[in-house]
């Protein structure tokens, strides 16, 4: 994995932002160690692929999309980021993973590519979470234990 895109911290918040101003802030209170690894243009480019992959040892590794307003095009992006994970070997194979969407507008839940992309995501125990209008999030609430 390249060394630049990856970084550990132990903040009391954790921000992860991309160039458009969306942003997801983690608090972190206990000060545990995370490692946020930037993975579309960073890991990976010209891919399909999610934003950030964040990681706690304690926790497991979440992947997280921040998306303007495309929340079906933030689907595929999780989708295809839990291959990349898994084959660049960035999260181990049994570690806890679980996806988090922040978008400026709701999803469709009613929306049939919602529910095949949650469905398929609950049969490898990856809890999905989107979010619309909370901004901050304490990570072990993201990661299904």
């Amino acid at each position: 994995m390249n060394a630049k895109c990856s970084e550990y911290t132990n903040d009391p918040k954790i921000k992860l932002a991309d160039h458009r101003s969306s942003y997801a802030l983690f608090i972190n209170d206990a000060r545990e160690r995370f490692r946020k690894t930037q993975i579309d243009g960073c890991i990976v480019n010209g891919e399909l692929a999610s934003d950030w992959l964040l990681q706690s040892e304690k926790y497991g590794a979440l992947i997280v999309e921040l998306k303007g307003r495309n929340v079906g095009h933030a689907m595929d992006q999780i989708m295809a980021t839990i291959r990349i994970v898994r084959d660049k070997g960035l999260a181990a194979q049994n570690e806890p993973l679980g996806a988090l969407i922040v978008s400026n507008c709701g999803p469709k839940i009613a929306t049939t590519k919602f529910q095949q992309t949650k469905a398929a995501l609950s049969r490898q125990s990856i809890r999905l979470t989107i979010s619309s209008s909370t901004r901050q999030f304490f990570f072990s609430d993201l990661i299904r234990s």
